[in-house]
């Protein structure tokens, strides 16, 4: 009776901390931002292209640039790269082209079937431009315009006031379209709905953040990687993690659970000061894993380390500012300062 009394009391104990664990890795602190009003305009370009009357092309195109003023010229000129006609207009034959090719149609009507409803895609928007405002109060916030990008951009901004969302690469990654036009796995495998809001506030918010230096040591691409997702996960924190880092979930845990391993693989291999970019190129850009490391981990793992250094920064040293963090350049110093040790 004893026995069986300290194994129930033993027992109990693992749960509560297994419990309390899980509630520790899940919950982030998060502002207040009820009293945020914010309305974001959105803008649907592809049905607007699409409704073009073709057969009075002239007043179509001008309610276009009337409605897309800054943007029509950029999607047809340098999106597109159609060029415009000799009267400074875009030629009629190409939108006509563009909008009846049967391929194009096809991934039109596969955009409307994935996106029939934005409601999931507006909501988490409007909730992380309100976070935005909470951090960055005196701040604009874009208009939201929704395109086609015939697989050249996830999104990308028009400064100083346009977010724009490619839809077409945001459909699944099980679309035949994505393997027909050459994308690997390790690629498609972000290219799903869940991603959009992700790709859409990366690229807002990497306008904020200094690139390295162009002759640049791994840790200062460390380090700006770290502050995009850090920055990110402020502005997506319902967005689970490994969605933001854009690897699979079981890559995520990958390395959350070899975090050690991870760290001492860089220290070992002397590579965190290393300058010759072609010696870390791996372990900053996609790929199916990080070479020298299991087919378990991810590609890019630098974005996932970058993050845990950066968030070990704000941790130990709480009287930093979001500012203070944008404004360091040095990934020396933030990787000092951050006294990272998993």
């Amino acid at each position: 009776m004893v026995l069986n009394k300290y194994k129930k009391a033993f027992f109990l104990l693992i749960f509560i901390s297994c419990f309390y664990a899980c509630v520790q890795k899940s919950s982030k602190v998060k502002p207040d931002i009820s009293e945020i009003d914010l309305k974001l305009n959105f803008h649907n370009f592809s049905e607007d292209l699409f409704s073009t009357d073709l057969l009075n092309p002239e007043r179509a195109e001008q309610d276009l640039l009337e409605k897309y003023p800054d943007f029509y010229p950029f999607y047809t000129n340098e999106l597109m790269e159609w060029g415009p006609n000799s009267t400074g207009l875009q030629n009629e034959s190409q939108v006509s082209k563009f909008i009846n090719h049967p391929d194009i149609i096809d991934l039109y009507k596969t955009v409307n079937e994935r996106f029939s409803d934005f409601e999931t895609l507006q909501n988490e928007l409007v909730t992380s431009f309100k976070y935005f405002k909470h951090y960055f109060p005196e701040a604009t916030v874009p208009d939201i315009i929704y395109c086609i990008s015939t697989f050249r951009q996830m999104a990308f901004t028009l400064d100083p006031d346009i977010l724009a969302i490619g839809l077409d690469m945001h459909l699944g990654e099980d679309i035949p379209m994505y393997s027909a036009a050459g994308f690997a796995n390790y690629i498609k495998k972000n290219f799903t709905p869940q991603h959009a809001s992700t790709h859409a506030i990366k690229v807002w918010v990497q306008r904020m953040i200094k690139g390295p230096p162009p002759v640049s040591k791994l840790i200062d691409q460390l380090v700006y990687r770290g502050k995009l997702m850090y920055l990110t996960d402020l502005l997506l924190p319902d967005v689970p993690d490994h969605i933001k880092v854009e690897y699979t979930e079981d890559q995520y845990d990958w390395c959350q659970n070899n975090a050690k391993e991870v760290w001492a693989f860089f220290i070992d291999k002397k590579l965190l000061f290393e300058s010759e970019s072609k010696k870390y190129l791996y372990y900053i850009q996609d790929g199916p894993n990080s070479v020298g490391m299991p087919p378990s981990s991810p590609g890019n793992i630098g974005n996932w380390l970058g993050w845990q250094i950066v968030k070990s920064y704000m941790e130990k040293n709480p009287e930093t500012s979001l500012m203070d963090l944008l404004n360091n350049n040095s990934g020396q110093d933030i990787l000092k300062k951050s006294r990272y040790k998993p």
